[in-house]
Order: C-alpha cells, then structure tokens, then sequence
C-alpha cells in the first residue's frame, strides 16, 4: 500500500513538474521583434543610442 502511495506520489510530481515548464515555455512565445534604424536630423544613423522598452527594464544599445 505505502510503494502505491508513492507511485501516485512520484507521478503527479512530474505531472506538476511538466505542467510547470510547459506553462513557462508557452509564455516565452509572446516575444515580438522590433528592427529599424535610429537617426538624426540629417537621416544618418545613430551609433550607441540606449533604447528601453517602456515600462520594463529591456532594452538594447544600437550598432552599425
């Protein structure tokens, strides 16, 4: 009877653990890219230019 209990156990335990990384993974899967190009009056592109994503900590720094 205890090794049943515990093979119930064992089972929803990964049960959960899967149900988890698989919550996790699908919420990963809203990620949008954004591309353009940051320039000055004169149409030239800016290089090192900080861009934040508003209301978050994410952000990037422009290159070449």
């Amino acid at each position: 009877m205890v090794k049943m209990i515990s093979n119930r156990m064992k089972r929803r335990t990964i049960l959960f653990i899967l149900f988890l990384v698989n919550v996790t993974y699908l919420s990963a899967q809203n990620q949008v890219k954004i591309s353009g190009t940051v320039v000055d009056q004169r149409n030239e592109p800016l290089i090192g230019v900080s861009i934040l994503e508003k209301g978050t900590n994410n952000g990037t720094v422009t290159d070449v």
